[in-house]
């Protein structure tokens, strides 16, 4: 969204800057009225309102957009401090200001006012999905109309209509707040946002009215984009240091090492904060984990009662997620005795520890998303107890993204699986054997299967009775991305096509 047509609606600039966010201008131009306001300099008409987005590479000054914008007759260009202004500034009128993502996020609020009344953050490198989706099923649960919005889209059981499309785990802030404002038109009153760190860093969630926020975790991810730990730490953290407020409600994993500098944060600006975990004995503790079969029963400690909780999925990480949700439910006002019977009613999200079937020879095949060092280590050991006979990993890594975790990967797939066959997993613009290579280097005698589609028939075909297979990387994804072809392939349909074939049980 690289254009709003703003024409006819009687907006004036003031109405979406305000003259107190204005850095530097020659003149005030606050009774312009607005027609259009642009973000891409190749749009540009004359008269249009140039808001100037510096480029994400450092090296870059944007100086060729903002003169683009010039010469393309932009009535008034919008621009932060720091960026150079061109030596012929025709008719074009220079506003300075400090943060031109964190403004367009503001003019995105005031043109598309309104939004849900109660809205939630989830951050976290891994459990985002499936604790934003566990939030929706007990809010429905409890006669509320419910969405999330995330890495899946835009999910509800309400029919919603003309909402605009969801590409990225947190959206563009236009497309968001669009979203928002289309959302609360059309009913709904309680949401669960994915706070990616790419979106919290941009500013794109800037201007949301969080009553919540939780965040999940932080593990080995996103290098390629941040740079260091530090600096991915840092983009989460301002979440809770920015984006809340006081009077809010953070639910943090106490049993990450980040639990101690969070919660400090939030205790000094007046956020209320509910931990949950093995380690804390306030919040929701986790005392222990029972498995039964296919379910699970978790003894609790909340605020020092004890509770038992049951649950209809696998997986001690699922869990976690689940009482994390709990805890973003109880920060909205709503009793955990409310909360607790409805979580045996939880159902996992597609393509997360999902099994698919049962070979004919008595082997089970699960898909999960795991496609971090940290989510492939938990999920193989939750899936570990099931397993009396061999377990085998088939999984790969992304291209043009983090390079340092497939050595990582391949570690813990041989250390925690016994057979590992590697294949590719959206290898984009790089060479698809030089990614399997990165991750062979620490794994034991792996096989070496390029093609998906082969290295799952594989998989699935070699299992006999008691043994499993874990398809990880993909999940819910149907696409696979090599160079510049993007074609379809989905790990969970093939996993089932390839058990039906073999006359196995399908789930």
């Amino acid at each position: 969204m690289t254009v709003i047509d703003l024409k006819g609606k009687g907006l004036k600039f003031r109405d979406l800057v305000k003259q107190d966010e204005v850095l530097m201008a020659a003149n005030w131009p606050g009774d312009e009225e607005i027609d259009r306001l642009t973000f891409n300099s190749n749009d540009v008409a004359e008269g249009d309102i140039f808001l100037a987005i510096p480029p994400l590479d450092k090296s870059l000054t944007g100086i060729d957009y903002i003169t683009q914008a010039v010469n393309q007759n932009a009535k008034i260009v919008i621009k932060e401090s720091q960026a150079p202004t061109p030596t012929d500034l025709r008719d074009t009128q220079f506003i300075d200001i400090a943060n031109a993502r964190h403004l367009k996020a503001l003019i995105a609020k005031r043109i598309y006012k309104g939004q849900p009344k109660v809205i939630v953050g989830v951050t976290g490198t891994n459990g985002k999905t499936s604790v934003a989706e566990f939030m929706r099923q007990l809010w429905e649960q409890m006669g509320y109309k419910a969405a999330t919005l995330g890495t899946l889209g835009i999910k509800s059981s309400v029919d919603l209509k003309g909402l605009p499309d969801v590409t990225q785990t947190s959206p563009d802030s236009f497309v968001l707040h669009q979203a928002l404002s289309m959302m609360k038109e059309q009913g709904i009153t309680h949401l669960a946002i994915e706070a990616s760190s790419h979106g919290i860093d941009q500013n794109r969630l800037d201007g949301v009215n969080f009553t919540s926020c939780a965040f999940t975790n932080l593990s080995h991810d996103h290098l390629d984009y941040h740079g260091s730990m530090d600096l991915y730490f840092e983009a989460k953290r301002r979440l809770f240091g920015s984006l809340m407020e006081e009077g809010d409600t953070a639910v943090l994993n106490a049993d990450t090492n980040y639990f101690d500098i969070l919660s400090q944060v939030c205790r000094a600006r007046g956020i209320h904060v509910i931990p949950y975990g093995k380690r804390t004995e306030e919040g929701i503790q986790l005392n222990e984990l029972v498995i039964e079969g296919p379910h699970q029963k978790a003894v609790l400690s909340i605020n020092h009662e004890r509770h038992v909780a049951e649950f209809s999925f696998i997986g001690k990480f699922q869990v976690l997620n689940a009482l994390c949700a709990m805890g973003l439910v109880m920060g909205t006002g709503i009793s955990h005795l409310k909360v607790l019977p409805l979580l045996k009613n939880l159902k996992p999200v597609s393509g997360r520890l999902e099994l698919m079937g049962i070979t004919k020879s008595g082997g089970a095949v699960y898909v999960d998303y795991a496609h971090t060092p940290e989510a492939l280590s938990e999920v193989l050991l939750s899936v570990r107890p099931y397993v009396s006979g061999m377990l085998t990993l088939v999984f790969g890594c992304g291209g043009d993204r983090d390079a340092q975790k497939r050595p990582l990967m391949g570690k813990i797939a041989a250390e925690y699986s016994d057979a590992q066959i590697i294949t590719d997993d959206n290898p984009r613009s790089e060479e698809p054997a030089k990614i399997r290579s990165d991750i062979m280097a620490t794994c034991s005698n792996p096989i070496e299967i390029g093609d998906r589609t082969k290295a799952i028939t594989k998989a699935i075909k070699r299992l006999t009775k008691n043994d499993a297979c874990l398809i990880a990387g993909k999940g819910h994804e149907t696409t696979q991305t090599v160079g510049d072809t993007v074609a379809h392939l989905d790990d969970r349909e093939l996993a089932r096509q390839v058990i039906e074939a073999t006359n196995g049980t399908v789930f």
